[in-house]
């Protein structure tokens, strides 16, 4: 069967067909956000009950006031938790532990596996499987579990339902919105692209020891169209709600895709420095401050004639 997939999408696929560290630990951090989320009403830290008013605040019930309350701080404190992420390793929540950035991760494997016939029960069933932990997830949040068996068979029948159509909702976001929503309607993702803290931590590119090929699988492979090797340019012209004029650096959700790619393309070779890292990394990864010669008198940085190449974005690829 013929292959149709987007210049990004085969990328994807050869690094998909090799073990790395970076999926492994997403599979980490996933579970522990579910189980957070999932921690959360089943322990009765906060439930707002739309079955029959059995609202939840710090592990007693309580009424419809605190109920609602307790969800809202709830809320409030997973903000807090990713500014302070972001204040110290930046988007890394995004990259890593964000159930909508997974499911559309999950979508991309789904567009493969219909693209090339390969693996594709397997892809729909992860797919599937996941959309429905995180529906179920926000369902406990709103309706008492007992409700299944407890409650009238309207209410089992309006729960079952909520249940599908959330798993739904989720589902065909990840497959049909996918990456579209982080780069253009995501609220965390809009208010971060704006509001940046200073941190190190990030992707890097060290133009000083890094053999860069210019092969630009970097900029293929970046789920939101971004130029790793250069993401201190504006970014102009996105989608939906998104704001206009950041840098790159702001988007950038540290997923490490882009330097998943690039350890693919020189094989891990012990005897080369990898151009790009995920990575909290000093000053002296500059240019500047690793050559003695490599300012102009007058200030001007020079750029080695092969990285101004390697930081030309990929014509074929857009």
């Amino acid at each position: 069967m013929a292959v149709r997939l987007s210049p990004r999408l085969r990328v994807l696929r050869t690094l998909n067909e090799a073990a790395h560290r970076f999926p492994k630990i997403r599979r980490f951090t996933m579970g522990l956000t579910l189980a957070i989320v999932y921690v959360v009403p089943l322990a009765g830290l906060a439930r707002f009950d739309l079955w029959d008013g059995r609202h939840l605040a710090a592990g007693s019930r309580t009424n419809f006031v605190y109920g609602f309350g307790a969800v809202f701080l709830a809320v409030v404190g997973f903000y807090l938790v990713t500014f302070l992420i972001n204040a110290f390793v930046g988007r890394l929540f995004c990259g890593f532990g964000c159930p909508i950035g997974h499911m559309s991760r999950l979508g991309d494997d789904l567009e493969i596996a219909a693209g090339t016939g390969e693996k594709r029960f397997g892809a729909q069933a992860r797919a599937v499987v996941f959309a429905l932990a995180l529906g179920l997830a926000g369902f406990l949040w709103f309706v008492d579990p007992h409700v299944f068996l407890e409650g009238s068979r309207r209410a089992i029948v309006m729960a079952t339902f909520g249940i599908a159509a959330t798993t739904a909702a989720i589902y065909l976001l990840g497959r049909h919105v996918r990456w579209a929503f982080c780069r253009g309607y995501c609220p965390i993702g809009i208010y971060y692209s704006a509001v940046q803290t200073a941190h190190s931590f990030g992707i890097h590119i060290d133009e000083v020891s890094g053999e860069c090929k210019g092969c630009d699988v970097c900029t293929q492979v970046c789920p939101v169209g971004l130029h790793p090797r250069d993401l201190g340019r504006p970014l102009n012209d996105l989608p939906g709600i998104a704001i206009d004029g950041f840098p790159e650096a702001n988007h950038c959700l540290t997923c490490g895709e882009c330097v998943r790619a690039c350890e693919g393309v020189f094989k891990r070779k012990p005897d080369v420095i990898v151009p790009l890292t995920l990575s909290r990394k000093p000053d002296a990864r500059k240019p500047d401050a690793r050559k003695p010669d490599a300012r102009k008198p007058d200030g001007e940085t020079i750029v080695p004639a092969r990285s101004r190449k390697s930081m030309e974005p990929d014509k074929t690829s857009s």
